[in-house]
């Protein structure tokens, strides 16, 4: 039966989750999410554990019909449905556009270390393949989807990704449900919609199997993605790799299918969108061959690829861009956000900078131009010291720069004035400068 199917995948998947609560269900009204819905309502989870959240995209006349249909569901089941809205104008990528909208509001709703579960089945996946192969993805891509995924505070679960709609539609039918049927999903301009109507029905007639044998594709791809994944994290590892750095020495040695694993690898943990394959010459040829005094930049997209002196540097392009705020730290300030950074009182023996205490609050601004530094008895300039403790120059307009008056009195990456050294008897200000992503700045 349907319904022992259904059954026997929340049960195998749910006892690989923590055992948190609640569950946020993205609930859309149609067979699949209803079929999830139930499933879990008959499994005993009830209105304590589950939280029902319904996506409103006012995409279609019939929205608010649904919001209803919804609701009434889970108020006949006793559960309260969360309703999100997400507005969004008809345009280019209007698919990929409102699931991202979607993911946004399901997100809202998921506490640190929960569970978001989706009614993906195995026909979404093999649709999910087709398109991504005909946009040309990589191995990553080709994966599909994953049962069980790890997100950044909490875990997505689709435990019905290896049923048919089919066999969600038969359950449904035995527990005597009803569902929406969104009219748009006929649609077949969408490519989706024309993957669903026209191609898969062409390939399964020829091929019974097909759907299957993609998810089983789809599961050996994943698998070649994690081998590939571990093999850039050995490789970056071997590059002294560490945040937004790598030593070129160790690129070098690579081949050209591993330094792109390893460039892919490195975007994706960053959050960055990989380059386009037409850039893989210009890496080779401007980015790991120019002189050691040269310091060329490779952008895409929202990302930039830099090399100063013996190092690749993977930034978000508005990383690159000057700090002109100023700020203020007064005696008692305990933290401080200053453009990319966030400065911290600490101990001496972690702080960046470490100067005697001031009475007064001391100014904060990046480097104008021309500043200099009285440094072991000798006014030195800024650039020159940054230069000599490799401060990348993009760093060197956003470095905070500590002012008393118009006295600099100490810079990131360059030191502190003599007379602002603490004596024996100071109590002495230790700072410590870290990237918002709480990793070391310098």
């Amino acid at each position: 039966m349907s319904v022992d199917a259904v059954r026997a995948h929340l049960q195998q998947l749910l006892a690989r989750m923590p055992d948190t609560r609640p569950l946020v269900v993205g609930f859309s009204g149609g067979v699949d999410s209803t079929v999830l819905l139930e499933g879990l309502l008959r499994l005993g989870f009830g209105w304590a554990s589950l939280r029902p959240v319904h996506v409103h995209h006012g995409l279609s006349p019939h929205a608010h019909d649904w919001v209803r249909h919804c609701k009434d569901y889970a108020a006949a089941r006793g559960l309260e449905l969360v309703v999100e809205h997400a507005e969004l104008e008809d345009g280019a990528h209007l698919e990929a556009r409102a699931r991202q909208a979607r993911y946004g509001c399901l997100e809202r709703h998921i506490p640190e270390g929960g569970v978001l579960l989706l009614a993906h089945h195995r026909d979404d996946q093999a649709e999910t393949l087709l398109l991504r192969l005909m946009r040309g993805a990589g191995v990553a891509g080709l994966g599909g989807m994953d049962k069980l995924t790890s997100r950044a505070h909490y875990q997505l679960a689709r435990p019905l990704l290896e049923l048919s709609r089919a066999t969600l539609e038969g359950a449904a039918r035995e527990w005597g449900l009803d569902w929406i049927e969104d009219p748009a999903n006929t649609d077949t301009a969408r490519d989706r919609n024309h993957l669903r109507h026209r191609v898969r029905p062409a390939l399964t007639e020829h091929w019974s199997a097909a759907d299957a044998s993609m998810a089983a594709s789809a599961a050996w791809l994943r698998e070649a993605h994690g081998l590939l994944a571990e093999r850039a994290a050995e490789d970056f590892a071997a590059c002294n790799g560490a945040g937004n750095q790598l030593e070129i020495a160790g690129v070098r040695p690579l081949s050209h299918a591993r330094r792109r694993n390893l460039l892919h690898w490195w975007c994706r943990r960053r959050g960055l969108r990989p380059p386009p394959a037409h850039l893989g010459e210009r890496l080779e040829t401007e980015l790991l061959r120019p002189p050691r005094d040269r310091q060329p930049r490779l952008e895409w997209a929202d990302a930039c690829l830099a090399r100063f002196q013996d190092r690749l540097f993977l930034l978000r392009r508005d990383e690159l861009a000057p700090v002109t705020e100023v700020a203020t730290w007064a005696p008692d300030t305990r933290t401080l956000d200053f453009g990319p950074f966030r400065l911290e009182g600490a101990e001496a023996a972690r702080a960046d900078l470490w100067l005697m205490r001031p009475d007064e609050p001391l100014e904060i601004h990046a480097a104008r131009g021309g500043e200099r530094l009285y440094y072991h008895g000798m006014h030195r300039r800024l650039v020159e010291r940054w230069r000599e403790a490799g401060i990348p120059p993009w760093q060197r307009r956003q470095l905070p720069l500590f002012f008393a008056g118009d006295t600099l009195v100490a810079a990131a990456g360059a030191g502190v004035a003599d007379a602002w050294q603490p004596g024996a008897r100071d109590p002495g200000l230790g700072i410590v400068l870290t990237g918002v992503d709480g990793e070391s700045a310098l």
